[in-house]
């Protein structure tokens, strides 16, 4: 018989989706160590008539906490606390660094996909103050237009541009992230319940807005430059009328990129099969020599989805949408029935950087500190990314079991990784680990590399004993 979870269930206070807030409160009582590692959370639909919210609530909670090394999932067996540790602790105050590269737990995070700081705390309250003096808050009596003022369409076209020559200059909507874009581009670019045909392995938000619409997901065979057209166009058969979802551009997870060749020919499969295509371009501003965005290849059948969180700050939860020609009315509506508008003060402050060079000049030390990354990458795992991969994401193919084990084996060591199953579509094509290398400070990180190479040698020989 299983042992009674020890939580009070309860949704932390303040803003936020249901799912955020649940994985906030668990986060807090773990950190004040009144859950301590080991200790089993309620099973999902427990939880779910406790909280009376929904299973798909709790188990999108489940997953935020895992994501950020507090729990895992064992088959079978429930979902277990597994940080922050042995003397734990730190009251509520110590949840405020949860998504940072290191912890209060000491936990170096290699989980999430976010840039190295360059603009922090002091250069947004720097912006404001600067806002503030020039007039140029909000109008906090009104809001901005659903897609964006077109002061800041217009620069934050341009400013793409001189980063991405092939970008679309104009038909800009501005978005919350490019979260919000991926799924109102889901939304429209196929009828209600069509499948979202992607890479084998793929973003995990896209995996997630794509489950939130009801969407079935199917993986491509993947190679070198990612999607393989093939592959595509098998699904696309089988599956009449799905959209496809792709990055191009240093794919999320697994770093690939397509050259133009592969670019033409995703883009004559799907013109074959009439479908629609999602364009994630969020990881080429880490490159100045990418092939021609698929957009601007074939501007009537491409959503273009691009973000400033990425580019910039993760504080600056802005993006892009450009809807293929002739749909930006549908698109603004979309917008409108989510969010309305994009965050006013960040779309303030993102248009003042846009203008005072701020935003260049952050672009250009993310690209030097991508290459000093990849020199830790390279020198620990000698042939895992090619010369000229600059990013802050790699992939480390392995199988499930493998994985996994890792994944635990890490975060005894203190490292928090992405959950293998996390970006997972089809895991009979490809499985492995993604090594997050913004968030840490270099030193943490190189240590953090160092560790996990023992710890894959120390398996590998492990298996090989067995054998």
């Amino acid at each position: 018989m299983r042992d009674p979870s020890p939580w009070t269930p309860r949704f932390a206070e303040g803003s936020g989706t249901l799912a955020d807030r649940l994985a906030r409160a668990i986060a807090e009582d773990i950190s004040q160590g009144l859950l301590p590692r080991g200790t089993r959370l309620p099973a999902h639909r427990v939880l779910a008539a406790d909280l009376s919210t929904s299973v798909v609530t709790v188990g999108r909670a489940y997953t935020l906490l895992e994501q950020r090394g507090l729990a895992r999932g064992e088959h079978g067996r429930g979902t277990f606390v597994t940080g922050p540790g042995p003397g734990g602790g730190g009251g509520r105050g110590a949840t405020a660094n949860l998504d940072s590269g290191t912890a209060e737990s000491g936990l170096a995070d290699l989980s999430l996909n976010l840039p190295p700081v360059r603009l922090g705390r002091e250069d947004f309250a720097r912006a404001v103050a600067r806002l503030a003096e020039t007039d140029g808050l909000p109008d906090p009596a009104h809001y901005p237009p659903c897609a964006g003022s077109m002061a800041l369409r217009r620069d934050a076209g341009a400013w793409f541009v001189r980063q991405r020559p092939t970008a679309p200059e104009d038909g800009l909507l501005i978005t919350n992230g490019a979260q919000q874009a991926i799924a109102i581009a889901f939304t429209l670019a196929a009828e209600p319940g069509r499948p979202v045909v992607t890479e084998a392995v793929t973003f995990p938000g896209a995996i997630v807005a794509a489950d939130n619409l009801g969407r079935p997901l199917l993986g491509t065979e993947m190679d070198g430059e990612g999607m393989v057209p093939e592959s595509l166009d098998g699904i696309l058969t089988r599956h009449p009328g799905a959209l496809v979802y792709v990055t191009p551009v240093l794919h999320n997870p697994t770093g690939a990129t397509m050259g133009e060749t592969r670019r033409l020919d995703i883009l004559a499969v799907a013109r074959k099969h009439k479908v629609q295509v999602v364009e994630d371009d969020a990881y080429a501003i880490l490159r100045d020599n990418a092939a021609p965005t698929l957009y601007h290849l074939d501007p009537e059948r491409v959503w273009y989805v691009n973000s400033f969180s990425k580019a910039l700050s993760a504080l600056l939860r802005l993006g892009i949408l450009v809807p293929p020609r002739g749909r930006e009315a549908e698109a603004t509506r979309g917008i409108q029935g989510s969010t309305w508008t994009a965050a006013p003060v960040p779309a303030a402050i993102l248009n003042l950087w846009l203008n005072d060079g701020t935003a260049d000049r952050t672009v250009l030390a993310l690209r030097e500190e991508a290459m000093a990354r990849m020199d830790l990458i390279r020198s620990t795992f000698l042939g895992l990314v090619p010369p000229d991969h600059r990013a802050f994401h790699v992939w480390l193919p392995l199988p499930e079991s493998r994985a996994e084990r890792i994944c635990r084996w890490a975060l005894a060591e203190g490292i928090s990784l992405t959950p293998p199953l996390a970006p997972v579509v089809d895991a009979s094509l490809a499985m492995g680990l993604r090594l997050c290398l913004g968030a840490p400070p270099r030193p943490a990180l190189a240590r953090a590399l160092t560790t996990l190479k023992g710890l894959l040698d120390r398996e590998e020989h492990a298996a090989s004993a067995i054998l």
